[in-house]
């Protein structure tokens, strides 16, 4: 192995990089409850980047019409049990599945949203191309 010692120069650039990064993981990785339209656009990013494209493209119309319902579901449990921030985030979360789902039926040439073009890969955990995707949990 060949390894040298890098100069202070190369070490700050890279604690810059590094902190950057940690400031625009936390700005998609956490729950956005603010400001709503800003909230839902970064919950998107948040959704594609926590489960993957492919994950969301072999959902079926029915697939994402559930997890919609359960996200709402949430927020409505959270509404009841009096939990302010959590209902206001999983409105949020709620919203952002639609606009993913949206995004999935604009991509699809069927339009139903389920990954019916040929042009996106296959999941990783095994999902094949003609298969029913497994129910949401």
């Amino acid at each position: 192995m060949n390894t040298r010692m890098i100069s202070h120069q190369e070490l700050v650039y890279l604690q810059n990089r590094a902190a950057e990064c940690e400031r625009l993981e936390a700005l998609v990785n956490n729950p956005q409850t603010d400001e709503f339209l800003g909230a839902v656009r970064a919950e998107m990013a948040h959704q594609v980047e926590r489960w993957g494209e492919a994950h969301d493209r072999n959902k079926s119309a029915q697939n994402w019409f559930w997890l919609v319902g359960y996200l709402a579901g949430k927020a409505l449990r959270a509404a009841i049990t009096g939990d302010k921030p959590k209902a206001l985030h999983h409105c949020v979360s709620s919203a952002a599945a639609l606009g993913n789902w949206f995004k999935a039926v604009q991509a699809d040439t069927s339009g139903c949203g389920a990954g019916e073009d040929k042009d996106i890969a296959p999941l990783a955990d095994g999902g094949r191309e003609g298969e029913e995707p497994e129910p949401l949990a």
